[in-house]
């Protein structure tokens, strides 16, 4: 196929410069996963000395800092996390998180930076501490247990 003599072609296209994002925050796993995956953006474009951002993320407007926002404008690479176990990633291009990344690994060289873009809204700590005066006053216990991983995904755990 030949192009029309008038037409110039450029011999490459241009590189879209890299960054990290994962535009599914939200919608994989509730605010505990989403905290993992929110800091493995972070945390894997920073260890690679390259910009992130996010998606619109409804948790946010409790947040005192914003986070940086975006639409990528070109379609993002594709990195499926491979199993439950930490992996470097390297970046060279634009990049688009897919999994769960639930490990320290990937975010403990930035945990300031995680710490600050994770801080709480003042007004919102306040009213939380008032609503949650009596636990946290009282000698009380906490446990947490993961129930829907452990019936959604019964094969993994032992």
């Amino acid at each position: 196929m030949m192009a029309h003599p008038s037409c110039v072609i450029p011999t490459a296209m241009p590189t879209p410069p890299p960054y990290v994002t994962f535009p599914r925050l939200g919608q994989l796993g509730r605010l505990g996963n989403q905290l993992f995956q929110m800091a493995a953006t972070v945390g894997v474009a920073t260890k690679n000395c390259v910009p992130y951002c996010l998606p619109p993320w409804p948790y946010a407007r409790f947040l005192a800092n914003p986070l940086p926002i975006c639409q990528p404008a070109s379609a993002p690479i594709r990195y499926i996390e491979r199993s439950f176990a930490y992996q470097p990633i390297p970046i060279t291009e634009p990049t688009a998180l897919v999994g769960y990344f639930q490990s320290e690994k990937y975010f403990a060289h930035c945990t300031p930076l995680m710490r600050r873009l994770l801080t709480m809204r003042p007004d919102f700590e306040a009213a939380l501490t008032h609503h949650c005066q009596k636990s946290i006053h009282a000698n009380s216990c906490s446990i947490h247990v993961r129930r829907t991983d452990y019936i959604s995904h019964s094969s993994l755990f032992d």
